[in-house]
């Protein structure tokens, strides 16, 4: 971008797709969480300029700087990760999770969701659950036993737990992030599926890619040096299904999208013969297991 007084800079330009339904962030509270954490110190592009709907354009968009550094992988790329960039990645888990929810505290207002300053993880869980079934109630989607299955499952066996919420990216994954010439970690990216919840929402996300590269108990081990919880295994469980519920939400509406003519996104084909399908697979074998035990 050119500006008036001769000054140049790189912007990056995310948009809103208005054919798009999924349980996540609108835009405008997108850029205010960054705005958040920025002001928190966390690594993130700093956002800029927010136009909500304006005319000539189909949806919102806002512009935030360009930073520095690449992705170091992707789902249809098999890259080899070292053990130093895993671990600056617990590092910065671990920043994200002990950053105070008061710092959260315009996104919280914007989002209306007051609640979680006193709530435990235990009740953030049984309010969001709820949501997600108003959520389901109001928008079409197409019939899945293994949602229904998951619906009930995690309704019945959400975990005891007093601590206070943290917040949580919610896609914390390599395509994700953007690492220096360095190996530093530059900025976290994609904030839409960000929530409030459980640190184990992050790390059971996150924890098949780790182990891809280096052990597990490793990753988790440096993550508590740098200040994240302890690990509640029961929390892990809970939480690596209750991730499966929202991704698959997202896509087999997306899948809707596509069968009723609601957008022509060549990338929605992947989500019908690729990802749906593999998140099936790993259903079905996680119901299994429930079932013989």
């Amino acid at each position: 971008m050119q500006h008036e007084n001769g000054r140049s800079e790189q912007l990056v330009v995310r948009k809103s797709n208005p054919t798009v339904a999924a349980p996540f962030l609108e835009l405008p509270h997108e850029f205010t969480l960054l705005h958040c954490l920025q002001a928190a110190g966390f690594p993130c592009p700093r956002p800029i300029d927010l136009a909500v709907s304006p005319g000539g354009l189909d949806d919102t968009f806002y512009t935030m700087e360009r930073l520095p550094g690449r992705i170091p992988g992707s789902y249809f790329e098999h890259v080899t990760l070292q053990t130093e960039v895993l671990l600056r990645l617990a590092d910065v888990l671990a920043k994200l999770h002990n950053t105070p929810l008061e710092s959260y505290r315009d996104f919280i207002k914007d989002c209306g969701v007051e609640s979680v300053l006193n709530e435990t993880v235990e009740q953030c869980y049984h309010r969001k659950m709820k949501e997600l079934r108003e959520y389901t109630g109001k928008v079409e989607h197409l019939p899945s036993p293994y949602v229904t299955w998951l619906f009930r499952w995690l309704e019945n066996n959400i975990p005891k737990c007093t601590n206070s919420p943290v917040l949580c990216h919610g896609d914390f994954n390599f395509h994700n992030v953007l690492i220096g010439d360095d190996d530093s970690v530059t900025g976290v990216l994609d904030w839409e599926c960000a929530e409030f919840g459980a640190p184990e929402q992050d790390l059971a996300y996150f924890q098949s890619h780790v182990s891809r590269h280096m052990e597990w108990d490793d990753f988790v081990e440096h993550y508590n040096k740098c200040g994240g919880r302890m690990i509640d295994l029961d929390w892990m469980k809970f939480c690596a299904r209750y991730n499966t519920l929202r991704i698959l939400l997202a896509l087999i509406r997306k899948i809707l999208d596509l069968q009723l003519g609601l957008s022509d996104d060549i990338r929605y084909l992947m989500i019908q013969l690729v990802f749906a399908p593999r998140v099936m697979e790993l259903g079905m074998n996680d119901i299994r297991k429930v079932v013989v035990k």
